[in-house]
């Protein structure tokens, strides 16, 4: 009977940890334009779309980093609640700088919640020297 009960418990441990890995966010990012050319240097959109697949309300935080070459205008952490099934569109206003160079730059996005929950995605954006050009 113990052996029983030993099995049991470690079971039930195993499938509580597999559990664990499960998200409560789930987020969608992306740059518009996808591609700029450093001749007209457009101001860009980080865009990053949160949603709360969990069951309870969430403290979420949005975090954007920076890549040499583009200066993202706004807070780069921005912080709001989700209710269960609620989404929303978060929106950086970014602009390439001076010293940015023609090439494919990535944009590092982070979610948390207050509740200990991690997902991180990329916005990628192609600089190119003129526009018609790769």
């Amino acid at each position: 009977m113990r052996k029983i009960f030993a099995l049991l418990l470690i079971l039930l441990l195993c499938g509580c940890i597999i559990k664990g890995g499960e998200h409560k966010i789930k987020i969608s990012s992306e740059v518009t334009p996808s591609r700029v050319s450093l001749a007209e240097r457009e101001s860009l959109k980080i865009e990053v779309k949160v949603t709360n697949i969990g069951k309870q309300k969430e403290k979420i935080s949005v975090e954007v980093g920076g890549t040499q070459g583009l200066k993202i205008s706004m807070p780069k952490v921005t912080t709001f609640v989700l209710k269960p099934d609620e989404s929303r569109i978060i929106t950086f206003p970014a602009e390439l700088t001076e010293d940015a160079l023609p090439g494919d730059y990535v944009i590092d996005v982070k979610v948390s919640t207050e509740s200990g929950d991690v997902v991180e995605d990329k916005a990628k954006v192609r600089v190119v020297e003129k526009k018609g050009l790769l």
